[in-house]
This record gives structure tokens, sequence and C-alpha cells, in this order.
């Protein structure tokens, strides 16, 4: 499936794995490939790992580990069927984020409210609207601002109306990745759910930054043709709606995180040396001129040579520049003191 070259998204439901390793050169695979591999893998609690048990006799193994190695590997973690279908659909539609701010429009100052929360709990970012993102926006005359604008950005009724004027200030403004919009109103039948999904898609076509709608409303057609409900034009045109706000920020948690993931891969990833002759040459740099033995940070960049996996880590000669590097890693990250052999001497470096 990771090999195929019409397939997205690569997904499973798991209960356990009979040869670990086969899953891990799959992730590997799937690191390579830039596709996303999500996984609702059960037995988390105990009581899961014995309905396993008793269903198919498989053995769920530690789910720690189980966690610990889909983090290593860049794997998606669903918790229930609903958000394992929920973020494929994300990822199925091919936008990625180029940074980690969220812009969110929404009709209802209700909803922005909660969205805001749940950003909260989740640790997604929501820059503030300054410059001329802001002024643009106060200057629209069929806004109703009250003078103020902050993000979530409540539009109200009358602003998803003139949507086509709202949104290009956001979509321009580069702290913004991911676009939210936030609808809370019918989703069929005549009037602004009709008319709201073509002006969406025409912006969508615009941008390379993702355009998600949060859709809030009654979704019964009724009798109603497909074309008359504003959901299904939506989807059809390649812009994922969701109708939960936690599943809905759940997915684009995991849609910034997974392409974070691949940046600091790309960051980190050591220069190219395939041939015998610039291994050779690259790790004379080290060892030309050697005294006396290796350390740590020495001895893994020297054995990282021949393809043997290391920690991404630097070494930092002061907190400021231990600071910096860990930024540039991405946290969490460990902090390792490196000591000369002089107890009386100071801090030589710090090992990240």
């Amino acid at each position: 499936m990771l090999e195929d070259p019409s397939t997205r998204v690569v997904t499973a439901f798991v209960e356990g794995f009979k040869d670990i390793g086969k899953f891990r050169r799959a992730a590997d695979i799937a690191i390579e490939k830039r596709k996303p591999m999500i996984v609702l893998k059960v037995g988390r609690s105990d009581l899961g790992k014995q309905a396993a048990a008793s269903h198919t006799a498989h053995l769920t193994g530690s789910d720690s580990a189980y966690e610990a190695l889909f983090k290593q590997k860049g794997v998606i973690r669903a918790i229930d069927s609903d958000e394992l279908f929920d973020m494929t659909k994300i990822f199925s539609y091919g936008k990625l984020p180029k940074g980690n701010g969220i812009a969110i429009l929404t009709s209802s100052g209700g909803t922005g409210s909660l969205t805001a929360d749940l950003c909260g709990d989740l640790g997604l970012v929501l820059p503030e609207l300054t410059g001329p993102t802001l002024d643009h926006l106060l200057s629209i005359k069929g806004l109703l601002t009250f003078g103020t604008l902050a993000n979530p950005v409540d539009i109200r009724g009358q602003g998803m109306g003139i949507i086509k004027e709202v949104l290009p200030p956001i979509l321009q403004d580069d702290r913004f990745s991911v676009v939210l919009l936030c609808l809370a109103f019918s989703t069929v039948g005549p009037g602004l759910a009709q008319r709201i999904g073509p002006d969406i898609i025409e912006l969508s076509k615009t941008t390379d930054k993702p355009i998600i709608v949060l859709w809030i409303g009654r979704k019964k057609k009724e009798g109603l043709a497909g074309r008359e409900c504003g959901f299904e034009l939506l989807e059809r045109n390649g812009i994922p709606v969701f109708d939960k706000p936690l599943t809905c920020l759940r997915a684009i948690k995991a849609l910034m995180d997974w392409t974070h993931f691949q940046e600091k891969r790309m960051e980190v990833r050591l220069p190219e040396v395939t041939t015998a002759k610039e291994i050779e040459e690259e790790a004379l740099k080290i060892l030309v001129n050697r005294k006396g033995p290796f350390n740590e940070f020495e001895s893994k960049k020297l054995i990282s040579l021949f393809g043997i996996p290391i920690t991404r880590e630097d070494l930092a000669t002061s907190a400021e520049e231990a600071k910096k590097i860990a930024r540039k890693i991405g946290y969490p990250v460990v902090l390792k003191q490196c000591l000369t052999t002089s107890p009386i001497k100071r801090m030589q470096g710090l090992l990240l």
C-alpha cells in the first residue's frame, strides 16, 4: 500500500503485532515516502487487553512500548474508529501546513470560545490578529465587528455571507498555516448553505494552505439533491468537513504534528554519504589529529557515518546555545551535562 503511488494515507486497526520488526520496516517506508500511517491500536488499558485476548487469543503487548515506537516513527495514533476516519479524511485531501498557526473564523461567538478552549487543551497555537490583516478586516463594511477582532475571528453570519472578502487577508498572512471555518447554521436548503460552498471552494483553489470546515448544523436532506447540500459539495471538492469540534481539532493537531515530524527529520538528516571514499573522508575529519579517547558526542558522530542510527543531538557550550539547539531539534528534549575529567573544572558542554 505504501509503495502504491495512488495511495495517500494508510490506516490500520490493530490488536497486536506478531512481528514488530516488520511493522518498524513498514513505518520506515512510510517516512521515506512521506505518507502518513494512522493506527488504531487497541489494548491501551487492562480491560482492552483482556477483551483482545478473549476475542482472538492475541496478546496486545505493552502499550507504553507501542506508544514510544509510534512517536519515534511518526505513526499517528487514533483513539477510536471515528477519529481514525476523521484523521484519514484530513490527510487524504493532500494539503499540509507550513507552520503551526491556526486562524479560526466563526459565525458563532460561542463556537469560537469552545474551539479556543479545545486549542488550549491540545496545545494548538492561535496567533493574534495584527497589522495589515487586522486593518483590512476592520475596513470591510459588511462585517459587524464592533471595532475589534481577535482570533477566533467572530465574523457572524454576515461575515460568512461575504467570505470572499473576509478570507483572503487571512490566507495571505504567513502567521496562519491552517484556516478553520466554523459554521453554525444548517448545511442544507436554500440560502447561506448553498451560497457559501462555492465561495469556499473557489478560495481554496487560490491557496496551498489547508482550509478546514467545522459545520455544526442540520444535515438531513429532506428530499434535496446532493448538489443542494453545502456539506457534500465541499467534500466532493476536496475540503474536509467535520461536525464535532473535538474530533476536528484533534485531526488538525495530528496533521500539524505529522508535518512537524517530517520537517524535523529533514532538518537533522546527516549529509548524504554513500561511497566508501566519502565515508573515509568524513571519518578522517573526526579522526585527524585526535588525542585521547572520544567523548559520547564524537563517538556517535563517527558511527553514524556507517548507517548506525543515533539520537538527534548537538553540543552546546552555553545555556543560550542549548536553547537554540533545543528549538531546532524540537521539544521534548533531554539535556546531558558533559563534564571534564577534572572535578575542579567547569562544565564543558551540554549534549541535547
